[in-house]
């Protein structure tokens, strides 16, 4: 696991990459065609109102809801689907908006 602040790898992977994923529930989808990456060393929030699928983005991108199509990978090892302890804990920290993490200023 990368100390922080984590450097780049040698080979250039992003830490995160994920691929036109769809997120729902049953046969649903509630998170249509989402595609990123994210470097090492990168902080990155998801922001948006109730209900705009936030949770359940976080939850595809740790494993926890499997995507109804599209791929998730953790530094370059595809995990879509497959939930993993050590990838919630790399992946993201969740912080609520009536927690104190989420007092400030929104930077660009």
């Amino acid at each position: 696991m990368p100390t922080w602040p984590a450097e780049p790898t040698a080979d250039g992977r992003e830490c995160l990459a994920v691929h036109d994923i769809t997120v729902g529930y049953d046969t649903v989808p509630i998170v249509h065609g989402v595609s990123l990456t994210v470097s090492w060393g990168t902080v990155v929030s998801v922001i948006g109102p109730n209900g705009a699928g936030k949770s359940t983005l976080l939850k595809a991108l740790t494993g926890r809801l499997k995507p109804l199509s599209g791929r998730v990978l953790l530094d370059g090892a595809d995990v879509t689907g497959a939930a993993s302890p050590s990838a919630s804990t790399r992946c993201s920290k969740r912080c609520p908006s009536s927690s104190p993490c989420s007092s400030g200023t929104p930077r660009r």
